[in-house]
């Protein structure tokens, strides 16, 4: 269909040039003998002068010949033939021509130059205006529809979006143009990926066809751009590149502002969330030590029977435990709000072990426990109270997760040298170990593993581990292994001070 218009409208301008100079003619004929031949020849440069700058170079071209033709048939003598009875008329002719070729050609160059200019303008409009309106817009589907409503309104077409998710996968974006076939998908994913351009034709419709070009980042590829224009627009490579450069960086601060947002919320919520704990466990922690003291001494009173006395030691023991859950609570709440200063000495990391599996005596079995400690170990400046929490922490979490009266082994190394390497402790037990799929996960506040249901407590354990141990500069990581599990700790070492002898301080 469009190639026959296209015919059509060419030979309808060619037309038109042939009818200019018949026109010319029978407007001319009548003024013969009154107007000189010299005359007589600007009017039919003129015609050629009209028909270049409305028609073209190609209809220009034939009323340049057909004109000098015309002058020659209608004009000069003999009339009504060809033949020329003076050879002076001959250089008239070539030079009438020559004018009309020369001017043929001057008025297509301007009226390119000048179809050219217009066209940058429209293009330079049409860039301001989606760069304006993209400058707005909050979502990807609000920008989606504004670039697709501007190419619409600019140069009917069709504009489709395709953005990059989180696992740099391609997606449609809703809100502008049609919803995209297979092919369009497809190809969409390939240009993604290798970041080139291309043009997939469409099925009858003639010569239009969907450009697709890739979406550049500052710091990744964001996605691509769909267009579906006609063969000649696609053609257009300054301004679609610039177009995907706009659309590119609209894409790319929308993302950013998206992160931002969540950013925001996620502290805000962590700000509201560690004030709820705080608050929580400041108003349970005085009950609860009133509690373990009353349960405690009912439990050493004398004259109960043996149940009693057993129920009495269950309350004064699961008192402890909330207890002791309350001040993970606090300490979670510190440790992310900043006001936890450390008191750091130096400290023996199997005395603080020790002290922590001493004092969970009454809830840990201390035939479990198997220590490897190397035949010397550096000291480290620590926070020895906050430390002793994570020991506890994590030899309870380890007898929970474990089966009654299994071993838990206790080990440690130096990597690296004092001035610049690190003391590793590490906690085994057996079981089934920590879930796979949520191993990096774990450490969260309010993580647990899949056998949950079954044990008590609440996931605060180890996310406050975590806390503490980053505090110090160090790591924490879960690892699972044959037969049971491992949490590593990982604590940077430093020099020591040196103790002089009792002579030397003589």
């Amino acid at each position: 269909m469009s190639g026959s218009t296209g015919e059509r409208s060419t030979a309808m301008r060619y037309a038109l040039a042939l009818l200019v100079c018949a026109m010319t003619t029978l407007l001319v004929l009548p003024l013969f003998g009154h107007l000189d031949l010299a005359n007589i020849v600007l009017l039919f440069t003129l015609a050629v002068v009209a028909v270049a700058t409305w028609l073209g170079r190609g209809p220009a071209v034939l009323a340049s010949f057909v004109a000098v033709a015309c002058f020659d048939v209608f004009f000069v003598p003999p009339r009504f033939s060809f033949t020329v009875a003076d050879a002076q008329y001959l250089i008239t002719f070539v030079v009438m021509l020559l004018v009309a070729l020369v001017i043929t050609h001057l008025t297509a160059a301007f009226r390119r130059k000048a179809r050219e200019a217009e066209q940058r303008a429209q293009e330079a409009t049409f860039l301001q205006a989606v760069a304006s309106a993209l400058s707005g817009a909050m979502t990807m589907a609000q920008a989606a529809a504004l670039l697709d409503g501007l190419c619409r309104e600019h140069f009917a077409i069709d504009a489709r979006l395709f953005v990059a998710t989180v696992d740099n996968q391609l997606q449609a974006v809703d809100g502008g143009g049609e919803a995209p076939d297979g092919d369009v998908q497809r190809l969409a994913d390939v240009v993604f990926r290798k970041g080139n351009a291309t043009a997939l034709p469409l099925a009858d419709a003639g010569d239009r066809v969907t450009l697709l070009r890739a979406l550049e980042g500052a710091t990744r590829r964001r996605g691509v751009i769909a267009l579906r224009c006609s063969r000649e627009q696609a053609s257009g490579e300054a301004l679609w590149t610039a177009l995907s450069a706009v659309v590119a960086t609209a894409v790319e601060r929308i993302h950013y502002v998206d992160v931002a947002l969540a950013t925001t919320l996620d502290m805000q919520s962590e700000r509201l969330r560690s004030s709820i704990l705080s608050a929580i466990a400041h108003d349970l922690r005085t009950p609860l030590t009133v509690l373990y003291g009353l349960a405690d001494t009912l439990a050493g009173s004398d004259g109960l029977s043996d149940e009693q006395v057993a129920t009495a030691a269950a309350l004064r023991d699961q008192s402890h435990r909330m207890h002791r859950t309350v001040d993970n609570l606090l300490d979670m709440a510190r440790l992310r709000s900043g006001r936890i200063v450390l008191r750091l000495d130096w400290q023996s990391i199997p005395e603080l072990v020790g002290a922590s599996a001493q004092s969970m005596a009454p809830w840990l079995d201390a035939a479990r426990l198997q220590f490897r400690w190397p035949a010397a170990l550096p000291l480290l400046r620590l926070d020895a109270l906050l430390m002793q929490r994570v020991w506890c922490n994590v030899l309870e979490n380890a007898a929970k997760y474990s089966p009654p009266g299994s071993t838990i082994a206790i080990g440690s190394e130096v990597i690296g040298t004092p001035e610049s390497g690190s003391l590793r402790v590490w906690f085994d037990n057996a079981g089934d170990g920590f879930p796979t799929e949520r191993l990096e996960r774990v450490f969260d506040l309010f993580e647990r593993g899949e056998v949950a249901a079954s044990v008590n407590g609440m996931g605060v354990g180890l996310a406050v581990c975590r806390a503490i141990v980053e505090a110090h500069g160090g790591r924490i990581e879960a690892i699972n292994r044959d037969g049971g599990a491992r949490v590593l700790i990982e604590l940077p070492l430093s020099m020591a001070p040196t103790m002089q002898n009792e002579q030397d301080l003589r």
